[in-house]
């Protein structure tokens, strides 16, 4: 099994801990990651979290670039969101065997839109090393904030 590599490593990160540490539907597995997922509403717009563990001993890929997002406005117009990124600075990287990461994004909605209270987001396409991975999509609250 992969991920018994990892445990002989300092402070590794093994597989399934972000679904106990977060709420297990915003959590998938895709091959040896692990990407989870929250939503907060400020009032400048949406921040998403984004969490990521590697399970195996190898570094793998991750692809933010195909992640699709998309809410709901109140007269149920699908929206699509996108991940604010005007400095082009968000591309395909490799997670380290073992390891785990934490980022902040701040989503942008278009022009006259604004983030329903609902997120969806569909990470089928970000664990390029994951090909037959086929998770449900990710929905959760955009919640009030802090």
């Amino acid at each position: 099994m992969p991920g018994l590599a990892c445990i002989a490593t300092a402070s590794p990160y093994l597989q399934g801990r972000l679904a106990e540490e977060l709420a297990p539907a915003a959590v998938r597995n895709l091959g040896c990651l692990d990407v989870g997922f929250a939503v907060t509403r400020r009032p400048e717009g949406g921040l998403l979290d984004l969490h990521v563990g590697n399970h195996c001993k190898e570094p793998h890929p991750l692809d933010l670039t195909k992640l699709r997002i998309g809410t709901t406005q109140a007269d149920g117009r699908a929206v699509s969101v996108v991940l604010h990124d005007p400095r082009h600075e968000i591309e395909k990287l490799d997670v380290g065997g073992c390891t785990r990461g934490h980022e902040q994004i701040r989503l942008d909605v278009g022009e006259g839109a604004e983030l329903g209270p609902e997120v969806c987001l569909d990470v089928s396409a970000i664990a390029p090393d994951a090909p037959h991975a086929h998770p449900a999509p990710i929905c959760l609250s955009s919640g009030s904030g802090t």
